[in-house]
């Protein structure tokens, strides 16, 4: 029965099972009452479970605002684009054309700023997806879903309406 224990705790490549398969193992060998060792065993799951609920609720939030965050930044950048940049790239037309070839004035190339308000935002989309992932389910692959997921917002964002 030992063997098989083992077997399956290495086969199911889980923390909390291999633990249990060692206080199961431990308790079996000692002599002890196999009812009471398979209940201690159900308690210590149960509340390694609860604690996992538990840290996933309280950091469901902080990705929550993680994420409302980056959509508040994107919409400033949005803004910022439509309103500013956009009249300072009029401006800008307006004294070219008004200066004539008399003076040599430097220019902003507006791709130049699309691109670079572009990658501002990605890297923003990647790190908070990152951080809001892991926060919310506390795996890697989870941030990497969520940048990922961010970063394609981004593109369609900027390749629409920007």
């Amino acid at each position: 029965m030992k063997n098989v224990l083992f077997d399956f705790a290495d086969r199911m490549k889980s923390a909390i099972v291999q633990r249990i398969v060692i206080v199961i193992d431990k308790g079996l060998g000692m002599g002890g009452n196999t009812p009471k060792i398979f209940k201690a065993a159900a308690k210590e799951v149960d509340q390694v479970n609860q604690v996992e609920r538990q840290r996933k609720a309280i950091m469901s939030i902080y990705a929550l605002v993680i994420l409302i965050c980056f959509f508040v930044f994107l919409a400033i950048i949005m803004m910022l684009d439509a309103t500013i940049y956009a009249s300072f790239l009029e401006l800008q037309t307006k004294q070219l054309s008004s200066a004539g070839s008399a003076i040599r004035i430097s220019t902003v190339d507006p791709l130049y700023l699309e691109y670079t308000l572009l990658s501002f935002t990605f890297v923003q989309s990647l790190g908070a997806g990152l951080l809001a992932g892991f926060m919310a389910d506390g795996k890697l692959s989870s941030g990497v879903r969520y940048a990922f997921a961010l970063g394609l917002i981004t593109l369609i964002v900027f390749k629409t309406i920007i």
